[in-house]
């Protein structure tokens, strides 16, 4: 069984492969839709890395109860903040809203693949 590293640094390289693949197939179809998915895919990445880093703050250090409850508001200002940010974004009319929503979407397909393909693996290994 892998380490839950080593699924984080799975999920990170198959959305950056993703995105990169969205990004590149858009750009030919036109540079507003590629921008778009760009401006949806980067702020899920960035959202991510924040994710982690706070998640890794709450378990892997040993906190006070406290602490902790802060980090935990933290946590939920980030995601209030995401969702602002989306909102001004999407508000303002600087992308199109159906490609933005697709950049957004590719971190959720990047997790469905990789637990999709660790789940084979571990059937796999059931039957042989």
């Amino acid at each position: 069984m892998i380490g839950e590293k080593e699924v984080v640094r799975r999920i990170k390289l198959v959305h950056g492969l993703l995105g990169s693949l969205a990004v590149l197939i858009a750009s030919s179809y036109s540079y507003q839709v590629a921008l778009s998915i760009f401006v949806g895919w980067v702020l899920m990445a960035v959202n991510f890395e924040l994710l982690e880093w706070q998640l890794n703050r709450i378990f892997n250090r040993a906190q006070k109860p406290r602490k902790k409850v802060v980090v935990l508001l933290k946590y939920y200002a980030r995601f209030l903040v995401l969702i602002v940010i989306v909102g001004i974004i999407v508000a303002n009319k600087w992308v199109n809203p159906l490609a933005f929503a697709g950049g957004l979407l590719l971190i959720g397909l990047s997790f469905i693949g990789v637990a999709g393909q660790l789940c084979i693996k571990q059937a796999l290994k059931r039957e042989g």
